[in-house]
């Protein structure tokens, strides 16, 4: 299946529900098709617009590409956050302690947490044009 992404995501317990159940399945071009449901099932779980994206970044895009900015800037300042956490803990934890590496890398997650912060801040203020 070249060409295709995929991802782990949350699934629907049903094919008629919204309740999601916590145990993780396989996404692929960002719909979970059942493969034990018949072609019918397939196609109606494939054209559901009910279901949200279940990582931040995939959420951001669909809040703000329709123009639902709060809840959309709220899912970037998570994303910008867990950028942060990689940056300065995670990718600096595999540099020599003291470098001008790690200290660059710290440096870039003080940027970007600020950045995350700013951007949640935004979110609760943000209007909408009508």
């Amino acid at each position: 299946m070249r060409g295709l992404s995929t991802g782990l995501v949350a699934m629907v317990s049903g094919l008629a529900t919204r309740a999601e159940s916590k145990q993780p399945r396989l996404l692929l071009t960002q719909v979970y098709v059942p493969s034990l449901a018949d072609t019918e099932e397939q196609a109606a779980v494939a054209t559901r617009k009910d279901l949200l994206a279940y990582g931040e970044l995939a959420r951001a895009s669909y809040y703000l590409e329709r123009g639902e900015l709060r809840p959309g800037l709220k899912d970037v300042a998570e994303v910008l956050e867990e950028l942060a956490h990689l940056v300065g803990r995670v990718a600096a934890g595999y540099v020599s302690r003291g470098s001008e590496a790690e200290s660059s890398l710290r440096v870039e997650m003080e940027l970007i947490t600020h950045t995350a912060a700013r951007v949640g801040k935004l979110a609760d203020e943000v209007e909408v044009a009508e």
